[in-house]
């Protein structure tokens, strides 16, 4: 991991991450979210344009649609293979896409996420994952457990200052792995974000 770290030429020890009072004034005022007193708001992250997760969930609509009239006018193959379409769109792709349009982004303190929707999720109980590419960018998925919360892509130049931030509170080396130049990426199962030991 010592190798990867240098690889990555991101220079962890000497980033500065501060308590951002505007981000905490911002959860105050939007959310209603009052930190404890020995927590910090260091970082706010928006993920995922509306508009394009707009078009996603319309493009599902309209394959949905387009299966559902294959299911009903088409030969048996046909009927197999939509029908199969749809159950992975319904119970996959379409859950994620609404998950992601309600949580856009998220706040980093250094105990929580917090979503754009005001839900707050433990770093201790979030889990993240090896995307794999999608439009053009590579990223990671974000759990609670078993719960999926949200994608995040490095479609933002603040992505690398995110993995270190979560590197810097969490001590996971594998995160960095996920660095925007990084060509040699691993691909991963689900994995604790805040190891046991930290």
């Amino acid at each position: 991991m010592e190798k990867l770290k240098e690889n990555l030429e991101i220079d962890i020890e000497n980033l500065k991450f501060q308590n951002d009072e505007n981000l905490e004034k911002e959860l105050l005022e939007k959310y209603n979210i009052k930190l404890d007193s020995d927590e910090s708001v260091f970082y706010k992250f928006t993920c995922h344009s509306k508009f394009w997760l707009f078009v996603e969930f319309l493009s599902c609509l309209i394959v949905g649609i387009g299966c559902c009239i294959a299911i009903v006018t088409e030969t048996i193959f046909y009927k197999i293979c939509c029908s199969l379409l749809l159950i992975y769109i319904l119970f996959s792709v379409l859950p994620r896409t609404i998950k992601n349009f309600i949580n856009t982004g998220f706040y980093i303190t250094d105990k929580k996420l917090i979503a754009f929707n005001g839900e707050s999720f433990l770093l201790e109980s979030l889990y993240f994952k090896d995307c794999g590419h999608k439009r053009g960018y590579y990223g990671i998925d974000l759990y609670e457990n078993s719960t999926f919360i949200l994608c995040v892509y490095d479609t933002t130049n603040g992505f690398d200052n995110l993995l270190a931030l979560l590197h810097k509170l969490t001590s996971n080396d594998i995160i960095l792995q996920f660095k925007t130049n990084n060509d040699k990426r691993i691909s991963i199962e689900k994995t604790k974000l805040k190891l046991i030991n930290n």
